[in-house]
């Protein structure tokens, strides 16, 4: 199957594509990188609640 060829209206297309996914991946990395109000998980321990994990199964005798 050969190939198509590479139209001008088509290169443009790529190019507005890979524009605007340069711009999102560069908008997000900002984004993450400049979030004052997060806090980092390793600052402070968390306070440790009881989970369904954390119970001990209770069995009742069958009669």
């Amino acid at each position: 199957m050969p190939a198509e060829k590479l139209t001008k209206r088509r290169f443009f297309q790529i190019l507005i594509m890979l524009g605007i996914l340069v711009f999102v991946f560069l908008y997000r990395t900002y984004q993450h990188s400049e979030s004052p109000n997060r806090k980092s998980h390793h600052s402070e321990p968390a306070e440790r609640t009881k989970s369904a994990g954390d119970f001990e199964p209770v069995f009742e005798k069958q009669q």
